[in-house]
């Protein structure tokens, strides 16, 4: 217990550090600020990487059941999609498409959307790997009866105090705590999958797709939510197929 205490606390202390470091920049050109994200964001992840690997001798399984937990995670990930395709009906087929639009971007950028897509991928990674597979790991152990809850639950907390860096930028946001937080947790306790996880969340970030289908569109924002709903779907009747077949 003490071991993963430990590492939750070292977490925290250097992502808030990494934060204030970021948002002290001298810097206005959003170039330089997402090329500056992106690189430090990479070596954080990497140095974690090898801690957790190295001295922790925790080895959470990269490639383990991919295909069994993407249909576990995109079948958690149902509601989202549902309210998102619901908000469309009842807001307008142009809500989705500016609610989506990162604030930092003011105008469609190749390059920028370059870099702030390859921040999210790096971001997908310490996400899965940093905050719910790691802390899932040193607390599952602990106990053979509630190992699994005390997993789940210090995963969630993890995310919960880390993404959005709500404790300096004051950003608890319900959608992001319950599904890529808590649903993601449980989700790994199912199938064990880091990139299940990662690529479910790239999937789910919708701002990053805005980066990407922008010179569209507001309707190719408006299929790429029908698609993402369509994947859940289809990921749902597999499992029931598979469970009674």
């Amino acid at each position: 217990m003490f071991k993963g205490l430990g590492y939750i606390v070292f977490v925290i202390l250097l992502w808030y550090s990494l934060v204030i470091f970021m948002a002290n920049l001298l810097v206005d050109n959003v170039y330089y600020i997402l090329s500056i994200r992106l690189i430090v964001f990479t070596i954080f992840f990497t140095s974690l990487y090898v801690f957790t690997r190295l001295y922790l001798n925790v080895k959470p399984p990269l490639m383990k059941g991919i295909g069994y937990g993407l249909e576990i995670t995109f079948t958690l990930l149902l509601p989202l999609y549902v309210s998102t395709i619901a908000a469309i009906f009842f807001r307008g087929s142009g809500w989705f498409y500016e609610s989506t639009k990162p604030g930092f971007i003011v105008s469609w950028d190749p390059f920028v959307a370059f870099l702030a897509v390859a921040g999210w991928i790096v971001t997908s990674l310490y996400l899965s790997y940093i905050l719910i597979a790691t802390p899932y790991e040193l607390f599952s152990i602990i106990h053979r009866k509630w190992g699994r809850l005390l997993g789940v639950f210090s995963s969630s907390i993890t995310f919960t105090l880390i993404y959005n860096a709500p404790l300096y930028t004051g950003e608890w946001i319900l959608e992001d705590i319950v599904f890529f937080g808590i649903l993601f947790a449980y989700a790994y306790s199912i199938h064990r999958s880091i990139l299940a996880l990662a690529i479910a969340y790239l999937v789910s970030e919708a701002p990053m797709w805005w980066c990407i289908l922008a010179p569209l569109g507001e309707s190719a924002m408006n299929m790429y939510a029908f698609m993402r709903f369509f994947i859940s779907i289809v990921s749902l009747i597999i499992l029931i197929y598979s469970k009674y077949k």
